[in-house]
């Protein structure tokens, strides 16, 4: 934990010889080095910073494909064409046999086979709306992640009100036991 901690204040990271489309800042390759290591994450970084980079390029350093990207229902554009920038080389479309997938959090709640599909990476923008553990898009994305090597919450707001928003996105990531459990936590 020690090591991680260290990683999620760096600055600056290895720069990884992968085929990207842009060039990362060096806090980019920090989280990318940090997703690298830990693979279960919230990536809690402020507004505008580049959290969809980072989170894109760590999929293509960790070559955890396919990859399933879970967004607010006005955002799944963007997140194509900021695919098509970061990784060109890439499939990405809101079709399921795409290198990327990019749904809404509507659809992943409707289609049960997105949730029976064998997802390498599962990516979650906006990741505060899951902070209600018995909602069926938070258990939907519980059942994704605790078979995906890969788990990403991407969240500018963690914490919306209280420490115990935290919970349920510690379970999706299956940190919740790092902490204490419930009880400890």
């Amino acid at each position: 934990l020690r090591t991680l901690s260290a990683l999620s204040r760096a600055l600056e990271g290895p720069i990884l010889n992968i085929q990207l489309g842009e060039t990362p800042r060096p806090f980019q390759w920090a989280a990318v080095e940090y997703v690298r290591r830990a693979r279960r994450v919230v990536i809690g970084d402020d507004r505008g910073i580049g959290k969809t980079a980072e989170a894109l390029i760590s999929v293509e350093a960790l070559g955890a494909y396919p990859c399933l990207v879970v967004v607010q229902p006005g955002v799944v554009v963007k997140w194509l064409r900021d695919a098509a920038l970061w990784l060109p080389h890439r499939s990405a479309s809101a079709a399921k046999d795409d290198d990327i997938t990019v749904v809404s959090y509507d659809e992943l709640r409707n289609d049960e086979m997105l949730t029976r599909m064998s997802w390498q990476t599962i990516i979650c923008d906006e990741a505060h709306v899951l902070r209600t553990a018995k909602a069926q898009m938070t258990q939907a994305v519980r059942r994704i992640a605790r078979s995906a090597s890969v788990a990403m919450l991407l969240t500018g707001t963690p914490l919306a009100n209280r420490p115990r928003d935290l919970i349920s996105l510690l379970t999706i990531l299956g940190r919740l036991e790092t902490f204490g459990g419930w009880d400890g936590y």
